[in-house]
């Protein structure tokens, strides 16, 4: 994966520059007359963006349900189904493919308006981790499965199957 310019040149310069080196206070220059106020922090983005909490069947319901998601990645596209339920009072679910064994969800939490699942799957003898999300958009669904903290990633739509 590319790192883009503007974060390189940050990174390269902190790694060369070294450590600030003291200046002596006969060195510096006495400070002007006024003072300039320090400039105020933005305010905080809304708690629900950026703070996940666990899924519960009050928070999650409009997830539940058996989804099929339909992505596309560097290697092409790939359909995965998730099946989401409330199990005594906690929201379990798994993924499954015909390219995987069916992978139980170890985490699953509301962040934002979405739903985000996590699990870890061997891979020639390596735990890798994963994530799947599945996030409003107006009248559709997006889904997003990220693998080995974004080294590959596979964005799409999901579509929710009627009950039977």
């Amino acid at each position: 994966m590319k790192m883009p310019s503007f974060l390189i040149v940050p990174a390269v310069i902190a790694a060369f520059a070294g450590p600030a080196l003291p200046v002596a206070a006969a060195d510096t220059p006495a400070a002007p007359a006024a003072t300039v106020a320090a400039p105020q922090a933005a305010p905080a983005a809304p708690a629900d963006l950026k703070t996940p909490a666990p899924a519960t069947p009050e928070n999650a319901a409009a997830f539940l349900g058996i989804w099929t998601l339909s992505l596309e990645g560097a290697n092409g596209a790939a359909a995965l189904d998730v099946t989401l339920k409330n199990e005594a009072g906690k929201i379990a679910g798994e993924l499954s493919s015909e390219i995987q064994a069916n992978q139980k969800f170890s985490e699953i939490i509301r962040q934002g308006t979405g739903l985000v699942m996590r699990y870890t799957f061997d891979y020639q003898g390596n735990a890798v981790d994963a994530e799947v999300s599945l996030t409003p958009a107006g009248d559709k669904m997006n889904a997003k499965a990220s693998f080995a903290g974004g080294a590959f990633v596979m964005d799409g739509t999901a579509a929710k199957k009627a009950a039977k």
